[in-house]
């Protein structure tokens, strides 16, 4: 696997989800950390799946951006989503991998003279949950799903979601290998 499909497949199908289709991909895959502890036995194993990426993507519709995720860094500054249009900016600021239950979205419109913390819809906070963080968001998902069951009708994200997530992959494995660009169907 890798930390390209543990991590960055996720942020590929949230980008995917935004942004709509990928014309293609530029990326580079490293392991900087070889060796590694295997956790059932203890013993140092020699690994070569990557520890992290960096990726420069097009979108269909003109807009393009780019991802850099690393394990190896243990004191980095977490994740940062930041999404720049003509019309303003949003930031999502988080202190690791993946957003934080409490996590803020910064917003400024053109015009305006800095970011300002933009307030959560209360859809995406119907209720709280002590009990961990992440359990509303998967709350909240299982329940788009019971009601697709219950009422026949489709529920995202689909396989073919699924299917487009992966060809960006392969793409990113195959700039990787060849170094250069590769355009995606």
């Amino acid at each position: 696997g890798g930390f390209l499909m543990a991590l960055g497949s996720h942020y590929i199908d949230a980008l995917r989800c935004w942004f709509g289709e990928f014309s293609g991909v530029f990326g580079q895959l490293y392991t900087h950390v070889p060796q590694r502890r295997d956790p059932a036995t203890g013993a140092t194993v020699m690994a070569d799946a990557d520890d992290a990426f960096g990726i420069l993507v097009g979108f269909k519709n003109g807009a393009w951006g780019s991802l850099t995720a690393s394990m190896a860094a243990p004191f980095g500054a977490g994740a940062r989503i930041e999404i720049y249009g003509t019309e303003g900016t949003l930031v999502s600021p988080q202190r690791g991998f993946n957003p934080p239950p409490d996590g803020k979205v910064l917003g400024a419109r053109v015009g305006e003279k800095e970011l300002q913390e933009l307030p959560v819809p209360s859809e995406y906070l119907p209720f709280e949950d002590p009990r961990d963080g992440r359990l509303l968001p998967f709350r909240l998902l299982t329940d788009q799903l019971v009601q697709a069951i219950r009422t026949k009708t489709p529920v995202a994200p689909t396989f073919y979601d699924g299917l487009k997530v992966q060809e960006v992959l392969d793409g990113v494995y195959e700039s990787s290998d060849k170094g250069r660009w590769v355009e995606l169907a």
